[in-house]
């Protein structure tokens, strides 16, 4: 896989290529999250989440050196780079449950989240009601609540204090707007922390 994406050198070929290749991926962060640390797990996802970024001699690099087998050579992640009080979450899907690194002050930490059978519904349906300004707000905020207990509760010790949280979705999780879901205390998300979106944090770097 990484033979071609070596052979890649437009950004929207690499992108398109990510987009293709991502379920062996997922299938190799399972493996990874067995045998390596939160940490390493967590910058070998970021190096696939950031392929469109690279240029030739990373995805040689990753070909000729000995670290982690034959599957790409990630560069150190910066976790160190967010701004005092800001949160990481970043979501992998995989075929039965789904990965949620959270990175805060310089720390990965690691969650297995659940699947729900229904996740894929659950989400449609909620965006069928976040887009009908006739929607029912307690079945809106049933559903919101019902994502909320899925995709954040199991993380909330995580980020006790904290003032930003910034998503990295993967899958269906991409469709989710985060803001609008809402906790036991009945306030969206989007109302107690500064909500921002991202596509890996190599893209973010790039940008900064």
């Amino acid at each position: 896989r990484e033979t071609g994406l070596r052979s890649l050198l437009r950004e929207d070929d690499k992108l398109t290529w990510s987009r293709a290749e991502g379920e062996i991926y997922r299938d190799l962060l399972d493996v990874k999250l067995k045998l390596e640390t939160p940490e390493e797990a967590f910058a070998w996802w970021e190096w696939f989440k950031g392929a469109s970024l690279r240029d030739a001699r990373d995805a040689g690099a990753s070909l000729s050196s000995g670290h982690t087998a034959s599957f790409g050579a990630p560069r150190a992640v910066p976790v160190n780079a967010f701004t005092h009080g800001t949160t990481l979450i970043s979501y992998a899907m995989s075929r039965d449950s789904i990965t949620a690194f959270v990175v805060r002050e310089g720390t990965v930490h690691l969650h297995t989240l659940q699947i729900p059978p229904n996740l894929d519904q659950l989400v449609q349906q909620f965006l069928r009601l976040c887009a009908d300004p006739s929607s029912d707000i307690n079945r809106l905020n049933t559903d919101g609540w019902q994502l909320y207990i899925i995709l954040v509760a199991p993380l909330e010790s995580d980020f006790i204090g904290t003032n930003a949280i910034r998503i990295e979705t993967d899958g269906i999780i991409d469709q989710v707007p985060f803001g609008l879901l809402h906790g036991p205390d009945g306030r969206y998300l989007g109302d107690k922390f500064a909500v921002t979106f991202s596509q890996g944090m190599l893209y973010g770097l790039q940008s900064d």
